[in-house]
């Protein structure tokens, strides 16, 4: 494992459906300069006995561990305890990888004089309903942000000259990481809430002295699967509070820029109108009420400028 470049952590909860095209889109990859962890969140269905086959086919390559349900942010954390490569970065058990993958990563760092912190992501949705591929949310932001990035040059960025960066899609799947670079700042997902990407995607992102871009990853995000968390509707919508006050505590306490604290507010009001829209009625009174309480502690200046900088609809700023 001591020349491999990257780690792959898999988290698995429940997952027999889509698992094995997973693991194998990381098994059959045109470069095997990577190692795979695999952290089974202690599923009940068949997904145990599929990872324990693949570990000992694999032995070499895929590190298995099994814990008992604890949740995504704390499955991360379990398998980040067993990277022992220069890179970092985390796949969903029902996503995929296309085969030049770990190629493209590889020859893309082989591009710079040294490591960033971060490299950024350019994914597929491939909707299961619709049979379609679509997309990524944040695609026309991304290749702008990343315009002068070319074969022959890398551009690298980060959120003190750039801090529109922050309105990418908030997605812990869509980064790959140094892996000094999350030991250094001592990050671990937070556990015990769901939208466990939420805080992370600034902290890091602000964190970031360089981060990169791959354009063409190939990396393919599931969408309207069963038991994902965006179709959630009941109590766990409540842990969307208590990830927004996370948020701006560290937003605080890492000392962010006014339009970098804007940008929080501009995910926080996305994310309050979405979770308003999708929590059932048993909910909709107590997470309004929650989310009043929360908006009453914001300084109402810090508003003020957050419509005079990031506003989708009142956007100042310009791109360097």
């Amino acid at each position: 494992m001591s020349n491999q470049l990257l780690t792959v952590i898999v988290p698995a909860y429940n997952v027999e459906k889509y698992l094995k095209e997973c693991i194998d889109s990381l098994i059959n990859q045109s470069l095997i300069n990577h190692h795979i962890v695999i952290v089974n969140d202690g599923s009940t269905d068949n997904t145990p006995s599929i990872c324990e086959k693949y570990a000992a086919e694999y032995p070499e390559l895929i590190t298995y561990v099994s814990q008992s349900n604890k949740g995504l942010g704390a499955a991360r954390n379990c398998g980040m305890k067993y990277v022992q490569t220069p890179f970092v970065t985390f796949l969903d058990s029902d996503d995929w990888y296309g085969q030049l993958f770990v190629e493209k990563m590889t020859a893309l760092l082989s591009r710079v004089e040294h490591y960033p912190d971060m490299i950024i992501m350019l994914p597929w949705i491939y909707d299961v309903v619709t049979s379609q591929y679509l997309p990524w949310h944040s695609k026309d932001t991304f290749e702008r942000l990343f315009s002068k990035s070319t074969e022959d040059n890398v551009q690298i960025r980060n959120t003190k000259e750039c801090p529109e960066l922050l309105s990418l899609e908030v997605s812990a799947n869509s980064k790959v990481y140094k892996t000094d670079f999350l030991r250094d700042a001592h990050f671990q997902f937070p556990e015990g809430v769901r939208w466990e990407d939420f805080r992370p995607h600034f902290q890091l992102m602000h964190c970031a002295k360089e981060i990169i871009a791959l354009k063409d990853a190939g990396f393919y995000y599931r969408f309207n699967t069963n038991g994902q968390i965006t179709a959630e509707n009941g109590k766990t919508r409540l842990d969307a509070v208590a990830v927004f006050r996370d948020t701006l505590v560290y937003a605080d306490r890492l000392h962010f820029t006014d339009v970098e604290y804007s940008y929080v507010l501009r995910w926080i009001c996305n994310y309050t109108k979405w979770n308003l829209d999708m929590v059932n009625s048993e909910y909709r009174s107590i997470l309004l009420e929650q989310l009043h309480e929360l908006y009453k502690e914001i300084p109402q200046w810090r508003f003020q400028n957050y419509l005079n900088t990031c506003s989708p609809k009142r956007r100042k700023e310009t791109v360097m």
